[in-house]
């Protein structure tokens, strides 16, 4: 929710015609989100594994395995939670709405036949299909109105691919 905290400033320099400052501030914005996705998933996949059961305890080991797809689902979540910016700055509560439903709707969906097979780690996994659908639909809706550069952003990804191997 880190992104709503600069609501106000590009609602006004919306206000004041300066789309292409808005354009640029939505694109660092989701640039350094994307990197705060990185590092959080590269960190759970490299020190998950160790570092929760000595901080919380032995019995806390399986939060580290279900940990990693939440922090995979923060990448195309970091996209979403822009166009939730967007569709407040432009006042589209409906876009948002429909984007909150098709969410919770494919995370409903996924969940239930991923925890099937997987229990709660399944569960966990079905919140990247969710993210990636409210992404692409807020994205797919706010691209005529107040299109977001995606370059940066997927430059940061496309660095970080390095790091899989690792995993």
């Amino acid at each position: 929710q880190f992104a709503l905290a600069f609501a106000p400033f590009l609602v006004t320099l919306l206000d004041r015609g300066q789309r292409d400052a808005v354009t640029g501030w939505l694109e660092r914005l989701l640039k350094y989100m994307v990197v705060v996705a990185v590092v959080s998933s590269a960190s759970m996949v490299l020190v998950g594994p160790d570092l929760v059961p000595m901080l919380l305890g032995a019995k806390y080991r399986a939060v580290a395995a279900n940990a990693v797809p939440l922090t995979i689902s923060l990448l195309p979540l970091a996209v979403g939670l822009i166009g939730r910016l967007v569709g407040l700055m432009l006042d589209r509560p409906g876009m948002t709405t429909v984007g909150a439903a098709l969410e919770l709707t494919a995370f409903w969906a996924c969940g239930v036949l991923f925890a099937r097979h997987a229990g709660s780690l399944g569960a966990c996994w079905a919140a990247l299909p969710a993210s990636v659908l409210l992404a692409s639909y807020l994205t797919w809706r706010t691209r005529r109105e107040l299109p977001v550069p995606l370059g940066a952003a997927g430059r940061a990804v496309a660095l970080s691919l390095v790091f899989v191997p690792l995993a």
